[in-house]
């Protein structure tokens, strides 16, 4: 009978000689190679890959913080923590050796490029190794503006960003318009949980300091020209100034003279929004008379009937002057309604005939009022 042959894989002795050096003498030598020599030695055991990762990151918070940057911006928390853990700062921005002093400065930190990449838990994690975030937005003014996920905006606000929630700032570099993190989310048309979530932490919806380049609008105006109705319904549930004009001159229009003269599909239901919330229905700019008062504009064959009649209903001013001043124009209106510019000629004519027949109606005491309100 023959012998069986066992072969056996030969151990190196440079390795079996690594592996049992002291930590403090192995560490030291994870300090001073470069970055591929560590990578290989760490193949070697569980022992050496525990001490060599440790020098790793080690080296990397000392050269740049690139582990950090990386794992802020796929996700992965566990890498955050351990750049963190080795002496990576959350808000120190990356280093790269081939800029120069200025250009670091401009870098992004780890936190801003989980922001940027929607990295909740990250972005969380690190809000809570800062010591401060105060000057944060002395360089980042904009990160809030960037936010679309609600989630994220909470943790943010949550965590400490909340100093800058009426904090102008550029969302796009193109755009030299500085804005408020809101107008950005209305502009942008983030969803408008994220929009409810910054009125919720003090976004005002009332300021006129929102745009370095429009003065004396606030965000409300701007949300009233967004075309979305949702965006606008939660600003007005916010407080919102529904009779505040959107400028100092005496023709600025209210919010009830946009929508009328905007004549939008949402109209209709903004414009009850704003009447139930106590907008003044004889009032389309800021001083009376600067402009076409809300019943006349809502004489437009693109005016819904029906908010001609909300605006009857709510109390707009209708003497004898008015009264044959809206037959007149509706009238002509009926008579040419392809002067008017409509798509739909035979539905304008339609709207115009039925608000002639609800102003019969209110002159003669026969509208029903709770019906519109």
């Amino acid at each position: 009978m023959g012998r069986t042959r066992v072969e056996t894989q030969p151990q190196s002795r440079g390795f079996r000689f690594m592996d049992d050096l002291p930590y403090e003498i192995l560490n030291e030598i994870g300090l001073h190679l470069p970055a591929k020599d560590i990578l290989s030695i760490i193949r070697c055991s569980r022992r050496c890959a525990a001490i060599f990762g440790w020098s790793l990151y080690r080296l990397d918070s000392l050269n740049g913080h690139q582990a950090l940057i990386w794992g802020a911006r796929t996700g992965r928390l566990s890498a955050v923590k351990m750049a963190i853990a080795h002496g990576a700062g959350p808000l120190s921005p990356v280093i790269y050796p081939d800029y120069d002093a200025e250009a670091t400065l401009q870098r992004e930190t780890a936190l801003s490029v989980a922001i940027e990449n929607n990295k909740i838990e990250v972005a969380r994690y690190l809000l809570k190794a800062c010591h401060s975030i105060e000057n944060v937005w002395a360089e980042k003014s904009y990160l809030l503006h960037s936010v679309k996920c609600p989630k994220l905006m909470e943790a943010l606000l949550a965590g400490g960003f909340s100093n800058g929630v009426n904090t102008l700032g550029q969302p796009d570099t193109w755009n030299n318009d500085d804005v408020t993190p809101l107008v950005a989310a209305i502009e942008q048309k983030h969803p408008v949980s994220t929009i409810r979530t910054l009125l919720k932490f003090g976004a005002d919806p009332n300021s006129k300091n929102v745009s370095s380049m429009r003065p004396n609008v606030s965000a409300f105006h701007i949300g009233l020209k967004s075309d979305q109705a949702p965006v606008v319904k939660t600003l007005i549930e916010h407080n919102a100034d529904v009779n505040e004009a959107d400028g100092p001159e005496p023709w600025s229009k209210t919010p009830l003279g946009t929508v009328l003269q905007q004549a939008r599909s949402f109209c209709d239901e903004i414009v009850a929004l704003l009447l139930r919330h106590g907008a003044d229905p004889n009032l389309s700019t800021r001083e009376p008379g600067a402009g076409a008062n809300p019943i006349m504009l809502a004489t437009s064959p693109d005016v819904l009937p029906k908010t001609f009649a909300r605006l009857l209903a709510k109390g707009a001013h209708i003497d004898e002057e008015v009264q044959f001043e809206l037959e007149h124009v509706l009238r002509s209106t009926k008579s040419d309604v392809l002067r008017w510019g409509s798509t739909f000629p035979g539905q304008a004519w339609r709207y115009t005939d039925h608000k002639l027949q609800i102003l019969r109606q209110h002159s003669e005491g026969l509208l029903e009022q709770t019906h519109w309100i």
